[in-house]
């Protein structure tokens, strides 16, 4: 199964692997967390880096360009991952989540049976199409 890029956490499993020292962070810094994966664009170009410290100030420091502060860097998509800096591939931490809901699906039919063999026949565009989203049940970290 594919997992979709907005499903996958953007960030590495240990940060202390791309420190060069024992760095003390600030854990009231709420801006990023350690570990995480961010781009910063400049006229440099695209780079993307590792939250490995946080600062009291809201900043932060990267494994590839220093010191950075919120307004600087976006949190990293998968295909910035794996077009800027595809070695982190190997090294993200990877979420996936159950999402359960409720769907309402309109269907004309003639019997009872006849709505529940075209709903069992009906292929994934046309149930799109014809449904309507209700409320969410669950939302489960596999």
């Amino acid at each position: 199964m594919k997992i979709p890029a907005y499903l996958c956490l953007m960030k590495v499993k240990d940060h202390k692997k791309f420190c060069c020292f024992e760095y003390e962070s600030d854990m009231s810094n709420t801006n990023f967390q350690l570990g995480d994966v961010v781009t910063k664009v400049s006229e440099d170009g695209i780079e993307i880096g590792v939250v490995i410290q946080l600062h009291d100030d809201g900043d932060f420091r990267t494994d590839m360009f220093g010191n950075a502060s919120p307004s600087e860097v976006t949190l990293s998509t998968m295909g910035e991952v794996e077009k800027y800096r595809n070695e982190l591939l190997e090294d993200l931490y990877r979420s996936v989540y159950r999402v359960t809901y409720r769907m309402e699906v309109y269907i004309d039919a003639d019997s009872d049976e006849d709505a529940k063999q075209q709903f069992q026949n009906m292929d994934f565009d046309e149930l799109k199409r014809r449904s309507e989203f209700v409320e969410m049940v669950s939302l489960d970290e596999e």
